[in-house]
């Protein structure tokens, strides 16, 4: 169950269905009445929420009573997707996040008449809902002092109250526009992180672990202030950067997920190819026409989709030995797609 039912998720599923959305967001009332469908269709033996669905935290519970959950708990969710129940675990738990208000700073704590220092985060997945304050009285959300340098992510196998398996991302962001500046726009499964500051990472993810008994697979966002981790928020849900760590199990990391949630130890875990995914966002408006997709194009959209700029069009992908020659694949990659987007994708394939 999908907002976008790419071409690659229906081939991968035995079955699927498209999720109506409003203002690119899942329904709430849709989404239960999808999942009725499901059930009766399908009768399947457990569900798993992604992203989009964490904030929807009525929608899990009555989903759970249903089917199996193998994920974290409804109570968790709220907790993740609230600030003002997160922020205040963070403080107990002496886990350190840039500074915030609830209400817009002064001028004097900014320091600055153009207001660089301060972001307004209003909620939504893959940065949608965060921006540069701009001096406003009046702000939906909170304000968050602003970080300089990439973003971070511990992703993460967690259950029985410990982290039974982990890895480290760089994220991508695409400067779209001044509404949305800081769009998620990828991942590489490799970071270059001072050994101290993912010792720390790690052990908030075990103290998260412990106090929110989390279950299954989740994401730490987090910067650096120096060497300093400073958390940004808590994915307690399968993320977007899931594939590029899927061959560090036999079986797949949503057997690995189903297992913790069992009540089962996740061993076995293997190395995996440095590997990284950049998402191409449409630049104008236009209707995609029939074409062939290369090998190492995701995401895919069924012909005739309405394309608006700064919407996801697709994903490029790459694999390698060095993080120098994914990161060089991807761009070439991206640019490749992005020429082709001028005629439509019509022209044929360069493997």
């Amino acid at each position: 169950m999908d907002l976008f039912a790419d071409l690659d998720t229906r081939a991968a599923s035995h079955a699927w269905y498209r999720l109506p959305s409003k203002n690119g967001r899942i329904e709430p009332e849709s989404l239960e009445r999808v999942v009725e469908t499901a059930l009766a269709d399908h009768r399947p033996e457990g569900w798993i929420y992604g992203s989009g669905c964490d904030a929807l935290t009525d929608q899990i519970e009555k989903i759970a009573r249903r089917c199996p959950l193998y994920g974290n708990r409804p109570e968790v969710a709220r907790i993740c997707t609230r600030p003002r129940q997160f922020f205040p675990l963070l403080d107990r738990l002496a886990i350190p996040y840039p500074e915030i208000h609830w209400l817009p700073p002064t001028l004097e704590s900014n320091g600055s008449d153009r207001y660089p220092n301060w972001l307004v985060k209003r909620g939504g997945e893959g940065g949608r809902g965060v921006s540069v304050w701009q001096g406003e009285r009046r702000v939906e959300g909170y304000c968050q002092r602003r970080l300089e340098g990439p973003v971070y992510s511990l992703v993460f196998l967690a259950g029985k109250g410990r982290v039974w398996w982990y890895g480290f991302n760089r994220l991508y962001q695409a400067d779209y526009n001044a509404g949305n500046p800081f769009l998620f726009a990828g991942a590489i499964n490799r970071a270059v992180l001072p050994a101290e500051a993912e010792a720390t990472t790690l052990a908030y993810a075990r103290r998260l672990s412990a106090a929110l008994d989390l279950r299954g697979i989740g994401g730490l966002d987090f910067m650096l202030e120096g060497e300093s981790p400073r958390v940004l928020e808590l994915n307690p849900r399968p993320g977007a950067a899931l594939g590029l760590w899927d061959t560090a199990w036999p079986a797949g990391l949503m057997t690995a997920q189903i297992q913790v949630c069992q009540g089962k130890p996740a061993v076995g875990f293997r190395p995996v190819p440095v590997s990284g995914f950049r998402i191409v966002f449409a630049q104008r408006r236009f209707r995609l026409a029939p074409c062939r997709w290369p090998s190492w194009c995701a995401d895919l959209p069924p012909a005739g989709t309405e394309m608006a700029p700064g919407t996801p069009v697709c994903s490029v992908t790459a694999s390698g030995g060095s993080v120098t020659a994914v990161e060089a694949r991807l761009k070439a990659r991206e640019l490749w797609v992005k020429q082709r987007l001028l005629d439509h994708l019509d022209e044929s394939v360069e493997r």
